[in-house]
């Protein structure tokens, strides 16, 4: 990387020596310096930063006017940053990662995110070279169509973000009609802000491009404000701890709430908002011994329905619980969300703190809408020897009512395992408001896609050519994003993915393509050609959901004999 040089204290004092021609004279040849400067360090490819998102659809490579910055040390979008020559562009938008240095580690995205809903994002400063206007301007592919709006998709209504040194955090509305599935982000820090989506920057910076996935959710219901312009999320911390009741007698209950099944695809990620009940501190409660403010687990449940009304039931509730899961509290990513007051419990407000829950797949809650609409989710808080601390309990974010009836407070059984009924419990309710629901979002990640249905045309008698129709959803209706198509080729037919690996064609790829293939020469009067296509997304793991197996397609060819019949 080549340094950057700077006028020396001899440069400055002629430049005072220069006073005598005027302010006007002193300026011009000061930008003219600082020009040159510019044009050396731009002229050498090895000190720009470029993007790594999948190109050409995004711009990322110079030759496709990719967006690049110039490289100031003691600059940058977190403290690592690397020059490469050219844009690496790559499907996981990870290409810049893998050569030089992984400098991609300026933004944390630091919620869900949910179409509708707020997001929010941590960014990273370096400014150790003192630039005067640090500023962020952001791009997110909300309609996955392969780039981005200059306009429309960019971040705050298109308004450069000012940056301090150190952590930022920034929050935007992720559009209603956004896609579902995997997009694209680009972010681009420069001295001053306004730069566009593509293109060399006019000053120093950095370009940092991201894959990142809009959820699907099965069912949300996150925490409220009472008034847009209110500080803090409205409710309180609803205390709800597993296994307190000692001799059947009622400890602190644990919480659960209602929420409605109207599709069949899994459960596989559960997220949802907490507090320790009188701490306000960015950072959850610290741990002096013997003190164990934080939970060592929690006790996730999901329990069948009791409606309201039936004989002897005044409000509705779990009945037994069908599924479980006890998660480790340090695999839960539990991180600073804002901040909760309720004016009828709380003096002051307490800090609200954001949990994912990443269901392992072999683990995944699977409905059959046929048969259940309404469950029953509860979250409870487990301590060191079931013994919770004296003071900063942690408590579900109460908010106000989403759907049916009050969330509850179950009181027995206090310590529920798989196959337990509900025995008693009471409503959650207030005065003041009436009823109260619990903040949780269940959200549902692909799952198999559905496979491509393949046609087969030959051209000129000697070339095969597959074409099919982009995959856009899953066997369960929603939406996916394909990273890739695999092309089989056979000489026996029906034989599958055991066939031989043809080729595979890597995306991005938009709604309403057409894929195409040319699969090369047929076969011979001895010998003919099968094809299958199989399409491959990504789970969070790194690892391929595949579709079934295309149709199968083939090419026959026939010698005739003169004279044969």
């Amino acid at each position: 990387m080549k340094r950057l040089l700077l006028p020396s204290p001899l440069h400055k004092r002629r430049y005072r020596a220069l006073g005598i021609l005027g302010s006007g004279l002193i300026l011009l040849v000061a930008a003219l310096v600082a020009a040159l400067i510019l044009a050396n360090i731009v002229a050498a490819q090895d000190d720009l930063d470029f993007g790594d998102a999948p190109d050409p659809t995004y711009p990322t490579t110079a030759a496709n006017n990719g967006a690049s910055h110039v490289i100031i040390p003691g600059f940058s979008l977190g403290p690592s940053i690397d020059a490469e020559p050219e844009g690496n562009a790559s499907v996981n938008a990870d290409g810049d990662d893998t050569t030089g240095t992984d400098d991609e580690d300026g933004v944390t995205f630091q919620s869900i995110m949910i179409p509708g809903m707020p997001a929010c994002i941590n960014v990273n400063l370096v400014n150790t070279a003192s630039m005067a206007n640090p500023s962020l301007d952001a791009w997110i592919d909300f309609n996955s169509d392969g780039f981005w709006d200059p306009v429309a998709e960019h971040l705050w209504g298109g308004a450069s973000q000012p940056l301090a040194a150190g952590s930022n955090i920034l929050c935007f509305t992720v559009p209603p009609n956004t896609s579902r599935g995997y997009t694209y982000a680009r972010f681009r820090l420069s001295d001053g802000g306004g730069a566009p989506p593509t293109g060399p920057g006019s000053t120093p910076g950095e370009v940092e491009d991201y894959r990142i996935y809009i959820e699907f959710t099965k069912w949300e219901q996150p925490p409220q404000k009472r008034d847009p312009h209110d500080i803090c999320y409205w409710g309180w911390d609803e205390i709800s701890v597993y296994g307190d009741g000692e001799n059947g007698n009622p400890g602190y209950p644990i919480i659960a709430d209602d929420w409605k099944c109207e599709d069949d695809r899994p459960v596989t990620d559960i997220h949802w908002w907490g507090s320790y009940d009188g701490w306000y501190d960015n950072d959850p409660p610290y741990e002096p011994p013997p003190a164990r403010y934080r939970p060592i687990q929690f006790h996730i449940g999901i329990w069948k329905d009791v409606p309201a009304n039936p004989p002897g039931e005044p409000f509705s509730h779990p009945a037994e619980l069908i599924h479980e899961w006890i998660v480790n509290y340090a695999d839960l990513h539990e991180r600073y969300a804002g901040c909760d007051y309720y004016s009828g419990t709380m003096q002051t407000p307490d800090t609200c703190f954001y949990y994912d829950f990443e269901i392992p797949r072999e683990d995944w809650f699977y409905q059959n809408p046929e048969e259940e609409t309404v469950y029953w989710i509860s979250i409870s808080a487990i301590y060191q020897n079931n013994q919770p601390p004296q003071q900063y309990l942690w408590g579900w974010k109460t908010r106000k009512p989403e759907w049916n009836d009050d969330a509850v407070r179950i009181f027995t059984p206090d310590a529920p395992r798989v196959g337990d009924p509900y025995v008693n419990g009471e409503p959650i309710e207030t005065q003041e408001e009436g009823s109260w629901d619990t903040s949780f979002v269940l959200t549902s990640l692909p799952t198999e896609p559905r496979p491509p249905l393949v046609n087969i045309e030959i051209t000129n008698t000697t070339t095969a050519k597959l074409s099919w129709q982009h995959i856009l959803k899953d066997i369960y209706n929603a939406p996916v994003t394909i990273n890739r198509y695999d092309v089989y080729r056979d000489t026996k037919p029906y034989q599958g993915a055991s066939a031989t690996l043809l080729t595979t064609i890597d995306g991005p790829f938009s709604p309403g393509d057409i894929v195409h293939l040319d699969a090369g020469a047929v076969g011979s009067s001895s010998q003919n050609y099968y094809y299958y296509v199989q399409a491959a997304v990504s789970d969070r793991y790194g690892g391929d959901v595949r579709s079934q197996l295309s149709n199968h397609v083939g090419e026959f060819d026939f010698t005739l004999v003169p004279g044969s019949s």
